[in-house]
C-alpha cells in the first residue's frame, strides 16, 4: 500500500469511526490547559491539551485578581470558569450563565473535581439571545444584558450573543475578555469601537485564534474606574 492509499485509508476509518462508535463511549478526565475536565473518549489519545483556548486564559489571567467578582457568561467544558476561580481564591465569587441544560452537570463536575465548587455559582440561564447553544436552552431563564449583575470581571464566551451584549451592558467592569466569533457575523471591530466609546483599552488583543475566534483583554482606563468608585459604583468585595 503506498503512502497516498494508506493515507486516504487511514482518514476513511477515523472518520467512520468518529461518525459511529466514538459518540457512544464513556467520557474520561483530561486535562485542558492544566483543568482536569471529564471530556475525551474512552479510547481517545489526546487527553492533554496544555494550549487549550490559551489566548482566553492568558487574558483571564492578566484580568482576574484575588478578591475578585467575575462573572462568566457561557460555561463549556468548565475551563474558563475554573481558571477564574482560582484567580479569585477563597475569597473572590464566580457566577457562570449556561443556557445549555446538558453542560450545567459537566460544569458542576469539572468545578468540583479542581476544588473550586466553593466559590462558584452556576445559573441556568440565557443571557440575551444565544445564536448557537451548545444543546436545549428550553428552561433556562431568560436575562436582558442590562441585568448582568455587577462585577469586577465579566467574561464573554458565549458563541454570538456577545453581539448583542457589548452594547446593551449597563454596568462596567473593570475588566472584560471577549472571545469573538467572526464564523458567527460577530464583527470584532465593531465590539472594539463601542467599548472604546465605553473608555477602554485593549492591552492584549489576539486574533485569527482556535477556531476562528478572536480573544482579546478589554481594561477601564484607571483614572475612570477610580472616579466611577468615588461616585458610588464600588467594586464588589466578593
Amino acid at each position: 500500500m503506498n503512502d497516498l492509499l494508506r493515507s486516504v485509508v487511514t482518514d476513511w476509518l477515523r472518520r467512520a469511526y468518529n461518525a459511529t462508535i466514538r459518540n457512544h463511549l464513556p467520557r474520561k478526565i483530561g486535562y485542558y490547559n492544566g483543568v482536569a475536565v471529564r471530556a475525551p473518549r474512552l479510547f481517545d489519545f489526546t487527553d492533554h491539551i496544555p494550549d487549550y483556548k490559551a489566548e482566553q486564559m492568558d487574558c483571564i489571567a492578566a484580568a482576574v485578581e484575588a478578591g475578585d467578582t467575575v462573572v462568566n457568561v457561557g460555561g463549556g467544558y468548565g475551563v474558563s470558569t475554573v481558571v477564574a476561580a482560582r484567580r479569585v481564591g477563597p475569597s473572590g465569587r464566580v457566577a457562570t450563565f449556561e443556557p445549555a441544560e446538558e453542560v450545567l452537570g459537566p460544569l458542576r463536575e469539572t468545578a468540583e473535581i479542581n476544588d473550586v465548587a466553593d466559590r462558584v455559582e452556576l445559573r441556568h440561564a440565557a443571557v440575551g439571545s444565544p445564536s448557537h447553544p451548545k444543546g436545549s436552552i428550553e428552561g433556562a431563564e431568560t436575562l436582558p444584558p442590562s441585568a448582568l449583575p455587577e462585577c469586577d470581571v465579566l467574561i464573554l464566551d458565549c458563541d454570538g450573543a456577545e453581539a448583542e451584549i457589548v452594547p446593551r451592558l449597563e454596568i462596567r467592569p473593570r475588566d472584560l475578555v471577549i472571545e469573538s466569533h467572526p464564523r458567527y457575523g460577530v464583527d470584532t471591530g465593531a465590539l472594539l469601537s463601542v467599548l472604546s466609546s465605553m473608555e477602554y483599552e485593549f492591552p492584549d488583543r489576539y486574533f485569527d485564534g482556535t477556531g476562528g475566534t478572536h480573544h482579546f483583554l478589554a481594561t477601564r482606563t484607571p483614572e475612570k474606574y477610580s472616579e466611577e468608585c468615588t461616585a458610588g459604583r464600588d467594586r464588589p468585595s466578593g
